[in-house]
């Protein structure tokens, strides 16, 4: 996962896996071990989720406080460690990285109202 720019902030990404042929229970459980352990400080959401109609397809919404947490989840050595097996569970991979727009709810905060 390339840096996000330098502005200040929270950061966002949303990641897209597809599993190979016949490995999407594999990269189930892969994913469930990362999300158990993306739990480094500014770390405010890591959710994956399985595409109900494509059931290879996975997605992860993160989100990070700033971008001191999002450096900080980069450096972690279980995730880092469970991502090198990514490779022969994968299809492919694509990351969106942003930073939310104004008026932004950041994860578990209430609508206004």
């Amino acid at each position: 996962m390339s840096e996000p720019s330098a502005r200040s902030g929270p950061v966002a990404a949303v990641v897209v896996i597809v599993a190979k042929s016949g490995r999407a229970d594999d990269l189930a459980a892969l994913l469930t071990r990362m999300a158990e352990a993306a739990t480094d400080e500014g770390t405010d959401a890591y959710a994956v989720h399985q595409d109900s109609r494509q059931p290879e397809r996975f997605f992860l919404f993160e989100h990070y406080r700033d971008r001191t947490a999002f450096t900080l989840h980069r450096g972690n050595e279980t995730l880092n460690s469970l991502g090198e097996q990514l490779g022969e569970l994968a299809e492919s991979t694509e990351i969106i990285l942003g930073r939310p727009l104004p008026g932004s709810r950041p994860p578990g905060a209430s609508p206004r109202g």
